[in-house]
């Protein structure tokens, strides 16, 4: 059974871990395969596939502040788990540790900062076929198992996890390293958040209007 537009707006999308470099004609593909193959399998994996060709191609946190300058090197922010974190405000080495996480940042053009990755991204071959640079940095475990001795040889500036991580502070206070959490229940927001935190707004902005056209898309093509 076909879900209708109404249904497909009430899923909460969640970003899938295998990723394929997206494209215009990848995704209207996509939509010929929609219209084709309308049955319940599908409906049901559709909101995966969705998000992975959205990533692969390119929320709102209206309530992140703006960034408050604390001295001339570094920024207070709020991260989303409403944490205040002073960090650089240059950043050049960063190192993220899920998988998720890793992928927002590459798809927002800020690989050329990681200096550290989560290790599912480092064994993902379709990500590795796109962005190299996972396999090429150091592999650290992730925000629940973080490998801090292979970390902290890397030198990052910031450590990216997310809000299901129990204990940032406590792992902020371990490494001597800011820690800041992205909370993906709002995937949106998240890549709005860290567009902010690495200097591309405008970049971020450009992902999340492609998001909300595709799923648009989408649902038109499922209620047709």
């Amino acid at each position: 059974m076909l879900l209708s537009a109404t249904a497909v707006s009430s899923i909460t999308l969640q970003p899938w871990q295998s990723f394929i470099k997206g494209s215009s004609e990848y995704i209207k593909k996509l939509l010929r395969k929609v219209v084709i193959l309308k049955n319940k399998w599908l409906s049901k994996i559709l909101p995966l596939v969705l998000v992975t060709c959205l990533v692969a191609s390119f929320v709102t946190a209206c309530d992140q502040a703006e960034p408050t300058t604390t001295t001339n090197d570094t920024v207070v922010i709020t991260d989303m788990a409403g944490r205040s974190v002073e960090i650089p405000s240059n950043l050049t080495r960063v190192a993220s540790v899920f998988p998720y996480v890793t992928q927002i940042q590459l798809a927002l053009g800020k690989g050329d900062l990681l200096v550290a990755v989560d290790s599912a991204s480092s064994f993902n071959e379709n990500l590795a076929g796109v962005y190299p640079v996972v396999t090429s940095v150091p592999a650290v475990g992730n925000a629940f198992n973080i490998n801090k001795e292979a970390l902290l040889t890397t030198d990052p500036q910031l450590v990216i996890t997310v809000t299901w991580d129990q204990d940032p502070d406590k792992t902020q206070q371990m490494l001597g390293v800011p820690v800041i959490c992205v909370d993906l229940n709002y995937y949106k927001d998240g890549i709005e958040f860290l567009g902010e935190v690495l200097g591309v707004e405008s970049r971020a902005q450009d992902l999340t209007r492609f998001y909300d056209d595709t799923i648009a898309h989408i649902q038109s093509k499922l209620s047709s």
